[in-house]
């Protein structure tokens, strides 16, 4: 764009002054006029063109996602094993860092999370929260420890996608299916009819309002905040035992941040579902937790109990 948009006019500039000198020795007002006009219609219609060729390598590459997507259960490292009832979720003495790096993201992680628990991970940014959610997903694959979720390694075992849901961001969602088609996919993923997946959207009416259903637009064209609500409502539709939502009050106006903390108290009493967060907002993610777990340059420094907000003092005291 910058190429057409800014060299094109300018080229054809001095083509047309080029030749009025050496043929004519004049330059016409109506000629310069006339030839310039030629060249932003030009211009224009390549520019389409360009943005059609971008459109067409997008959607390329979400169909090369989708793809990936359906044919991952093939590439899973070891699909042998299976899972038994969900009962908790433990980090194994685990480290991991980016390539080469010398540095440890994560740093001799050890914890347990149980059934129903409400888990909040927090940290400075660079600590390691959204590291940590990928390793629970088996995103990446640890240096040292393992990650196990109803007492088996993940990286062994593929039941897990069966009751685990989560939203890290944008990269979650298929940006060229509109919401409805979405959720329906997802639906069918789990099991779920277009009527079932109906009256699930129900309990999130409020949390949309009338902004993400019957808008006959793909998911790419909507904004930040409504991407964040349709992202998290699609990992919630299944109604999974473990909820995993990196950030979940980003890009949020407040009303729809108090909407989403009344969505996970209640979500976790009704299902019993055991929810891992992170936020950089200690009010909403003390709201909505039992337990803090509290991460500083890769290393779980402080593990805090939660009850009525209790954490939020000295949350507050460490971040001051």
């Amino acid at each position: 764009s910058t190429l057409f948009g800014e060299f094109i006019p300018i080229i054809g500039t001095y083509a047309l002054a080029a030749y009025q000198f050496v043929f004519t020795k004049s330059l016409t007002v109506s000629a310069f006029s006339v030839v310039l006009s030629s060249i932003n219609s030009v211009k224009e219609a390549t520019l389409s063109i360009a943005q059609s060729f971008e459109m067409m390598s997008r959607f390329a590459f979400y169909f090369q996602n989708m793809k990936e997507f359906l044919d991952f259960e093939t590439n899973v490292k070891d699909g042998s094993e299976k899972c038994d009832t969900f009962e908790s979720l433990e980090f194994k003495n685990v480290s991991f860092r980016y390539g080469e790096n010398k540095d440890y993201t994560l740093k001799n992680v050890s914890f347990r999370i149980n059934k129903g628990e409400s888990i909040a991970v927090v940290g400075h940014n660079g600590a390691g929260k959204t590291t940590l959610f990928r390793l629970i997903l088996d995103l990446y694959e640890t240096d040292n420890g393992f990650v196990e979720s109803k007492g088996r390694n993940i990286a062994k075992c593929e039941d897990w996608k069966n009751y685990t849901g989560a939203f890290i961001d944008e990269g979650f969602l298929i940006e060229f299916l509109t919401p409805e088609e979405y959720f329906y996919f997802i639906g069918e993923c789990n099991g779920l009819s277009k009527s079932n997946v109906d009256e699930r959207l129900q309990d999130f009416g409020k949390f949309m309002g009338e902004e993400i259903l019957g808008k006959k637009k793909y998911i790419y064209a909507f904004s930040m905040g409504n991407k964040q609500k349709i992202g998290i409502i699609g990992a919630m539709l299944k109604h999974p035992e473990i909820l995993i939502l990196d950030e979940p009050f980003n890009y949020l106006d407040p009303s729809s941040q108090i909407e989403m903390k009344r969505l996970l108290v209640d979500f976790n009493q009704k299902y019993g579902t055991t929810m891992i967060l992170s936020s950089h907002n200690l009010e909403h993610i003390t709201d909505v937790s039992t337990r803090i777990l509290l991460l500083e340059k890769g290393k779980l420094i402080s593990d805090i109990k939660n009850f009525d907000n209790s954490a939020i003092l000295e949350l507050k005291n460490y971040f001051e």
